[in-house]
């Protein structure tokens, strides 16, 4: 690979962490998925003097070889979405005058049901917290909330009292930009709803940790 695939993949990386704000974790991958397509480049032996030499047939033989090393499917898409942003990025910055990506189809993934738990599974779940102490009851409040609103955990975790509507038997989430637009209601169990209550007040006579 020339210098100029180097320099382009600093600027990018450079481009993602101080203009994306990228994670630690979408860097790694990122990091990961171009030292692959480098690797791949360098094994097969393809002459490659400029970045605008890698075309579509450079990146569907790439392609092809993570099928034949059986790469997951998951794999294979960020790969994919690594390269695509990446050319787009080149293509921005005028390093290259065609991007390869855009003639290439991203495969579809196909979708899964996840499994559930059965309702015994439930019940023996929701009844590990000791409930017989502050902490249990935090916990199980905490269980039955994830069970019966779908909250993901950094939602339920930015809960606080007011989020609670007691006349109608729920909490209000607004959404990770807290606009009025994205509210929605969120069902309570009744045994939830119950538990939140107690856990609340216990609350305020403790003064220990839960929901703010």
């Amino acid at each position: 690979m020339t210098r100029a695939f180097e320099e382009a993949t600093k600027d990018f990386f450079h481009y993602l962490e101080t203009i994306k704000n990228a994670s630690v974790h979408t860097l790694r991958n990122y990091g990961n998925d171009l030292k692959s397509f480098k690797n791949f480049i360098t094994q097969e032996k393809i002459q490659i003097t400029a970045l605008d030499e890698i075309n579509k047939r450079v990146i569907r033989e790439f392609l092809a070889h993570l099928n034949f090393e059986k790469a997951a499917k998951r794999t294979l898409l960020r790969r994919l979405a690594c390269l695509r942003s990446f050319f787009k990025y080149c293509k921005r910055e005028q390093k290259i005058t065609h991007n390869p990506m855009e003639e290439i189809d991203t495969p579809k993934l196909e979708k899964t049901l996840p499994q559930s738990l059965s309702y015994e599974q439930v019940e023996r779940l929701l009844s590990q917290p000791d409930t017989n102490t502050y902490l249990g009851f935090r916990d199980r409040c905490i269980m039955e909330l994830l069970y019966s609103s779908g909250l993901r955990i950094s939602e339920l975790a930015n809960l606080s009292r007011k989020d609670f509507d007691k006349p109608i038997n729920a909490c209000v989430y607004l959404g990770k930009e807290k606009k009025s637009e994205s509210c929605r209601s969120l069902p309570q169990l009744a045994s939830g709803s119950t538990i939140i209550s107690i856990t609340l007040r216990e609350k305020q006579m403790a003064n220990s940790t839960g929901l703010k």
